[in-house]
């Protein structure tokens, strides 16, 4: 991280970080605590300097005041160690490499501070889509129009910094979550999920893994995601999360569009893309993949019937090391990997004006106990019951259009939530029996 004063923290001496980095981030990152404490910094480069917070602006200086909060003394190794991320201070307290005299409860509130100073700084849109300017973009392409941007190293170290994604070795020793596997020959029909020993042996038979939600077990690609999401201006309720394929040659998925927006980097090795736009569905809130089961949701959607394979108009990419593809939501496509494959997609959802204003509604019509009454009798068989329902909900929908005239969309808005997913029940026995079933029946290599 590069502070105002615009010296790395990883380069920070104990004077330069208390006499100019620290006074420069609390002068626009206000401190959540108050209080007055003492840093007693042994070592060739230590000495003693008091950072108060019990005042506006924050002060820092060389000396320590008489009357401190508390006291807190360590190494000028450990504190480099601190500002390299090498270390932390909680962990070093514990080790007894850090010692505390006075208030406690208040050096433990110092903790987010150093988090916060000594976390990286976290990429957003303009560093996915480098060199393609963020704004261009926007303007240009989002939400509808694809963009396919270049290989570009500093993308691959960026992500590479975040989480363990140089290969699928990497990513399945630090894996701790399950691992959907499609066997080869039927990407698209079976996707057991399997822990992430079994995956590797099955990888090595020629099984396409799916990593879910990867940004949940590395933090810093979280937080790159969310401030996608944030400079894309979706709404609160989207759901995003990243995705990780790693693809054996000659495997893929067959034709399908999704529901989501999604921008695919490639990690490693080279996949095809062929892409069509989708005349047959305009902005659809469900996926569909060619052979498979209709969402009943479509049906009604759909302005033709769907194509029996991939449109003859349809084009194709090639994506290698560090190049990136944006794909807009409805588009159809159909991947392989023409080289051994490791890509990374950033995943969002793309909720509608009906899902974003319905979930409005609802949040200010059940402030309202007649909203919220029972919907008794909508599924009565007795004519009279259904009748009386009917007749309940007619005199809610009259008063309707004054609950819209009421609505503060734009409060609202700001109070929408993130919408709570459920994770399906998982069993490793059952569905890596599932999964070795299949391998009877898949020729291997050289047989």
């Amino acid at each position: 991280m590069t502070l105002s004063a615009g010296r790395p923290l990883a380069h920070s001496t104990p004077h330069t970080f208390f006499t100019e980095q620290l006074p420069a981030y609390l002068a626009v990152q206000p401190c959540d605590i108050a209080g007055k404490f003492v840093f007693d910094i042994r070592g060739e480069a230590g000495g003693c300097w008091t950072v108060d917070l019990s005042c506006t602006p924050a002060l820092c200086q060389h000396g320590a005041t008489d009357d401190p909060d508390c006291v807190i003394s360590l190494s000028d190794q450990d504190l480099a160690a601190v500002l390299r991320r090498d270390d932390d201070l909680e962990e070093l307290f514990y080790r007894q490499r850090v010692q505390v005299s006075g208030d406690l409860q208040k050096a433990a509130g110092l903790l987010p501070l150093f988090a916060a100073l000594t976390s990286p700084p976290v990429p957003r849109l303009e560093t996915l889509l480098t060199p393609y300017p963020a704004a261009a973009f926007l303007e240009r392409h989002w939400p509808g129009r694809h963009l396919v941007v270049p290989p570009a190293q500093a993308r691959l170290r960026t992500l590479q910094s975040v989480a363990p994604l140089s290969n699928v070795s990497a990513l399945l020793e630090h894996w701790r979550g399950t691992v959907r596997v499609f066997p080869p020959g039927e990407p698209d029909q079976v996707s057991p999920h399997v822990s992430a020993q079994a995956a590797a042996e099955l990888y090595s038979r020629g099984f396409t893994l799916v990593f879910d939600s990867v940004d949940l077990y590395f933090p810093d690609l979280h937080a790159w995601m969310k401030a996608v999401q944030n400079d894309l201006a979706l709404p609160a309720t989207t759901w995003g999360r990243c995705m990780v394929y790693a693809t054996p040659v000659g495997s893929g998925f067959n034709t399908h569009f999704d529901e989501n927006a999604n921008f695919a980097i490639q990690l490693a090795g080279s996949k095809r893309w062929k892409i069509a736009l989708n005349d047959a569905v305009a902005e659809p809130t469900a996926g569909h993949r060619l052979g498979g089961n209709l969402h009943p949701e479509l049906l009604p959607q759909m302005e033709r019937p769907f194509p029996e394979r991939v449109p003859d108009d349809h084009f194709e990419v090639t994506l290698h090391a560090g190049g990136l593809l944006f794909l807009p939501r409805g588009h159809w496509h159909q991947t392989t990997a023409i080289a051994e494959s490791l890509s990374l997609n950033f995943t969002y959802d793309q909720p509608c004006w009906a899902d974003v204003l319905a979930t409005a509604l609802r949040s200010h019509l059940i402030g309202d106990v007649r909203w919220r009454a029972l919907a008794s009798g909508t599924g009565a068989s007795d004519p009279a019951r259904a009748a009386a329902a009917a007749a309940e909900a007619g005199a809610l929908l009259k008063q309707l259009p004054d609950e819209l005239a009421a609505l503060d969309l734009a409060t609202l808005f700001a109070n929408l939530r993130p919408t709570v997913r459920n994770v399906e029940p998982i069993d490793l026995k059952r569905d890596w029996v599932q999964a070795l079933s299949h391998l009877s029946s898949v020729k291997q290599p050289g047989a």
